[in-house]
């Protein structure tokens, strides 16, 4: 008897993994998109309180606490993470139908999904284009860019952190953030990402001495042959600047050609004060 009780369960988790099309211990499709959809909110709690939510402690109780109301384990959520990332099809059906989630909450609460939004307070995220991307051979370009204008939001010497998960590592990869200034102005930063960093950032501190114009951002993917590329979990949050900032040596200042055509390193700690 208790063979085929054994032989009973064994049969119906086979074809539960069948109809969802994923092995046994990995989250299904939908249940995973509903995880990520949570986890994304909980990106956003920490991003938006990113006082309460300094040490890698507090921001493991709160990704704790959406494993358990999900009923999923960290080694589940991990090992369905790598067979997701090892199942790009898969993985950009979930991503999506997370975003499609999330847009349903946006809408019921009565906010605009999907559009450019300009948002206040002292940090928060403004990254208004998708969170997840895929490239590969056939993607029609190995960039991803983003280009905010000046808002009353936007305050003199604001700081952007670009974020993002790199889930499968690329050949090479570089990015950049440049601010133009009323003045004509332009400040830019460029870094190169090393492969071996999976959760690359970027810190820009504008100039707070300048009126700001616009801040802009590309990303450069260099594409596998064999396999694509995978970014997961984009994010570019705006904070305000806490007192005077250490002098940033990679961000350079273009002056408008009537003033000063050459190049100079912007001193942050002047900007920032």
């Amino acid at each position: 008897m208790r063979k085929l009780v054994h032989a009973t369960m064994a049969a119906l988790a086979a074809a539960a993994a069948g109809c969802s099309g994923t092995p046994g211990g990995v989250v299904p499709p939908e249940s995973m998109a509903r995880l990520m959809a949570d986890m994304r909110v909980a990106g956003a709690v920490v991003s938006v309180n990113s006082g309460q939510y300094r040490s890698d402690s507090a921001k493991q109780v709160l990704r704790r606490a959406v494993l358990m109301r999900h009923d999923v384990s960290e080694a589940d959520f991990d090992s369905s993470l790598v067979w997701y990332g090892h199942n790009i099809g898969k993985y950009q059906e979930v991503t999506q139908r997370s975003i499609e989630l999330l847009e349903e909450r946006l809408a019921a609460v009565g906010s605009v999904a999907g559009g450019v939004m300009s948002v206040s307070g002292d940090s928060v995220d403004v990254w208004s284009s998708a969170q997840a991307y895929v490239i590969d051979r056939r993607s029609p370009s190995q960039y991803i860019t983003f280009a905010i204008d000046a808002d009353r939001n936007m305050e003199a010497g604001d700081v952007y952190t670009w974020r993002l998960k790199l889930v499968t590592a690329p050949q090479s990869a570089a990015w950049a953030v440049s601010a133009e200034y009323a003045d004509g102005a332009v400040e830019v930063q460029n870094m190169s990402i090393p492969s071996t960093n999976t959760r690359p950032e970027l810190i820009f501190h504008t100039d707070s001495t300048r009126e700001l114009r616009s801040i802009r951002g590309w990303l450069r993917v260099d594409r596998d042959a064999h396999r694509p590329v995978y970014i997961d979990s984009v994010s570019l949050v705006r904070r305000r600047a806490d007192g005077p900032a250490p002098r940033n040596y990679r961000q350079f200042i273009y002056n408008a050609p009537d003033t000063d055509p050459s190049p100079e390193p912007a001193d942050t700690t002047a900007a920032a004060g």
